[in-house]
C-alpha cells in the first residue's frame, strides 16, 4: 500500500527552512566553541561549561531537526512525531532548568543581570511556543486523511453488466453481475 502525502504548503516550506537553519546555527556554534577552546584560551573553558547531559540534550535537538526537516520536506507523517519528541525534550530541558533555578532572574545579582535572565527567559518561553505551534501545525498538514467519494458521484458511477470483461469491470463483478446474465445460455 502505497501513502498518499499531501502536497507541501509555503508555511510547511519555511519551516522546513527554519529547521534546517536550527542544524546550521547549532554547528556554526558548535564549531566556533571549538576553536576557541582548542584555541588555547583557558578563559573559554569557564565562559561556556556545559555539563555532559547538555551536551546530550543539545546534539539530540539538532539531530531531530535535521531529521524533522528532512521528513517534513517530504511530507511524511513521521515528521509530527519527530517535532513533537523534539518539542517534549526541549519543555523538559525548560522545566528541569527552571526547577534548577536556572532561567530565574535574580532579584540581588543586580539590575543589568535581573534584566538580561529575564530576557532570556522570556525568548525561551516564546521559542517553546513557537515550538509547540509548528507541531500542532505539521500535526494538521500530516494527517492522513479518508478519501471519501460524494454520494451524488458514487452513484452515477453505476456499471452496466457487459458480455465480457473488461477493464472497467472486474472479472468476479461480471460474472456476479445479475441473476439473468448468469441464466443466459452460452
Amino acid at each position: 500500500m502505497t501513502e498518499v502525502r499531501p502536497e507541501r504548503t509555503p508555511i510547511a516550506t519555511l519551516i522546513c527552512a527554519f529547521e534546517a537553519a536550527i542544524v546550521v546555527w547549532a554547528t556554526l556554534g558548535r564549531t566556533a566553541l571549538y576553536v576557541i577552546r582548542t584555541a588555547g584560551s583557558a578563559r573559554a573553558h569557564h565562559l561556556y561549561p556545559t555539563s555532559p547531559l547538555e551536551t546530550v540534550v543539545k546534539d539530540l535537538d539538532v539531530l531531530l531537526a535535521l531529521a524533522a526537516a528532512i521528513t517534513l520536506w517530504q511530507m511524511r507523517r513521521s515528521a509530527f512525531y519527530l517535532l513533537a519528541t523534539r518539542f517534549g525534550l526541549s519543555f523538559s530541558w525548560f522545566a528541569w532548568k527552571l526547577l534548577r533555578g536556572a532561567n530565574l532572574p535574580v532579584l540581588h545579582s543586580g539590575t543589568r543581570s535581573m534584566v538580561i535572565d529575564s530576557l532570556r527567559l522570556l525568548v525561551s518561553v516564546c521559542f517553546l511556543i513557537l515550538s509547540a505551534a509548528i507541531t500542532w501545525y505539521v500535526y494538521r498538514i500530516t494527517k492522513p486523511g479518508v478519501e471519501v467519494t460524494p454520494i451524488m458521484e458514487a452513484e452515477n458511477q453505476i456499471e452496466e453488466p457487459a458480455e465480457s470483461p473488461d477493464e472497467n469491470l472486474s472479472t468476479a463483478r461480471f460474472y456476479l453481475a445479475s441473476e439473468e446474465d448468469q441464466r443466459k445460455p452460452r
